[in-house]
């Protein structure tokens, strides 16, 4: 396997189960995606294959793309699963998420995101979208532009939701190891967002 690597013994300790083969391959060909942003040298638009537009990219596309590229944002997200609280930070339809929106529908990433991301990804323990909802790891904001530009569909979510998502029977003190690190990411992503609501002064 190509990135074997990256899937280190002690992951299913963290996350209490292995990653599946489809979140793995998932995984996989988003980082290469990520190579090929930092090869470029240039922003991207990344879009998986069974994607659908909503009407308002169809209508607006053009403009939308042009914008997009050119925005002061490293990563902008054009669709998520999990409806979150959201802030807005600007008329332009740009809001933040300290949430976990899910799903790798569509995003635009800038080559300083994908840096980050590349950077922090040396052991994939998490599926690539919970991964890239950590701001707190790679310090990537999570953005997401509104309008949606891509539909979301509740198939998708409902087979997330179900799929891979069986955690191995762990004994008790793995249970406890698993546990610290829950608290670890915890602390981590509230002193993270405390950081952020500060600095950008938002409530």
């Amino acid at each position: 396997m190509e990135f074997k690597d990256h899937f280190s013994w002690w992951g299913s300790w963290v996350l209490g189960r292995e990653l599946s083969d489809e979140e793995k391959a998932c995984f996989a060909s988003h980082y290469k995606l990520w190579q090929e942003c930092m090869k470029l040298d240039e922003p991207i638009i990344i879009l998986e294959d069974d994607v659908e537009f909503s009407d308002e990219f169809l209508n607006n596309g053009v403009e939308y793309i042009d914008e997009l590229l050119k925005s002061k944002y490293e990563y902008i997200r054009l669709c998520y699963l999990f409806d979150k609280r959201l802030y807005f930070l600007n008329e332009s339809g740009y809001c933040l998420s300290f949430e976990k929106l899910a799903g790798t529908q569509g995003y635009v990433l800038q080559v300083s995101a994908a840096m980050k991301f590349l950077k922090c990804a040396k052991n994939w323990i998490y599926a690539v979208d919970d991964y890239m909802d950590m701001f707190y790891k790679h310090n990537v904001l999570n953005i997401v532009k509104k309008p949606l530009l891509l539909k979301h569909d509740c198939r998708i979510e409902s087979s997330i939701s179900q799929a891979g998502r069986l955690f191995l029977k762990a004994k008790f003190y793995r249970k406890i190891i698993r546990e610290i690190f829950r608290l670890y990411r915890n602390i981590l992503k509230l002193s993270y967002t405390f950081y952020i609501k500060k600095k950008l002064d938002i409530n």
